[in-house]
């Protein structure tokens, strides 16, 4: 079969997947295997071989980012109970000001989003985004797209969210300079296309009275000032937050350079090489977050 027609069938499937997500809101895990199966048939698979190629080809992805996803969820989540999340964001408005709070909002969103995944950290932030942008006299259209510009790109560049890891397994490449690369490109990524175009919508007319007509029928109710802590309990500062989110991306790159430095088969190459392996990192971040953020974890919990 040539090159062509493997494409076009790839096409097809590739179509009925976003169909079925978009169209008939089919849940994106039984579309993916329907795919899968279609492209299968389509290319000609024997029957028995189409379901034992799917589930091996599964079954090799999650081998390689299973347990980093896991990791990267939990790290997530002890961020957003402890109420890291929220802290980050106002850490790094009290740096930039009002003024500059889409710059603010696409860096929270470019930070939280490495370990917590795009949906749970758009609903954690999206309040925030309502307060400020009727505290500051911003449009929301501005802020928000600076938000969902922030979350998106790193969720899509960089480890631990699962695409960057699938594309990373399946390519073969050094987790290390993959994340040091993707790093690099998302951080413009998000100035360009949540900054400037979020400006630039709020410059628009039909935003601009949406967001007027908004903020008349709200100023009543009054608003808790950006940053302010509506819990009367103590919540960890927007910096360790920071920190505990790069500190596994830290290992990682420190386990890459330590490679390139030491010579293979010595104590040292063979160290740096455990714990700079992507897992490892995670879990030791992962237990770094628990020590760290344990006294909050108890406060927050019931």
């Amino acid at each position: 079969m040539s090159l062509g027609i493997l494409l076009a069938i790839f096409m097809v499937a590739l179509l009925f997947v976003l169909v079925s997500i978009i169209r008939f809101k089919l849940h994106p895990f039984l579309a993916l295997l329907v795919g899968g199966l279609l492209m299968g048939i389509l290319a000609g698979m024997p029957l028995n071989k189409t379901a034992a190629m799917m589930a091996a080809g599964f079954g090799g992805t999650m081998q390689g980012i299973g347990i980093i996803i896991i990791l990267g969820v939990a790290l997530g989540t002890l961020l957003h109970v402890s109420g890291c999340t929220s802290q980050i964001a106002a850490l790094l408005l009290r740096a930039t000001g009002t003024q500059n709070a889409p710059t603010a909002i696409a860096l929270t969103g470019y930070i939280v989003s490495i370990p917590v995944f795009f949906d749970a950290a758009f609903v954690i932030l999206v309040n925030l985004v309502k307060t400020l942008s009727r505290q500051g006299r911003i449009p929301f259209a501005t802020l928000v797209t600076a938000l969902a510009v922030g979350l998106i790109t790193t969720h899509a560049m960089v480890i631990p969210t699962p695409g960057p890891i699938a594309v990373a397994a399946t390519m073969g490449v050094n987790i290390g300079w993959f994340l040091l690369y993707a790093i690099i490109v998302s951080l413009p990524a998000v100035m360009v296309g949540g900054v400037l175009y979020g400006k630039y919508l709020g410059t628009q007319d039909a935003y601009r009275e949406d967001f007027a007509n908004a903020f008349e029928e709200e100023m009543e109710g009054g608003e808790a000032p950006v940053g302010a802590t509506v819990e009367a309990r103590n919540l960890p500062s927007g910096s360790l937050g920071i920190f505990l989110i790069f500190f596994p991306i830290f290992i990682i790159l420190l386990g890459t350079v330590a490679g390139m430095v030491f010579e293979k088969g010595t104590a040292a190459y063979i160290f740096f090489n455990f714990i700079g392996d992507k897992n490892i990192a995670l879990l030791l971040g992962l237990f770094m977050a628990f020590f760290c953020l344990r006294p909050y974890l108890q406060a927050a919990l019931p």
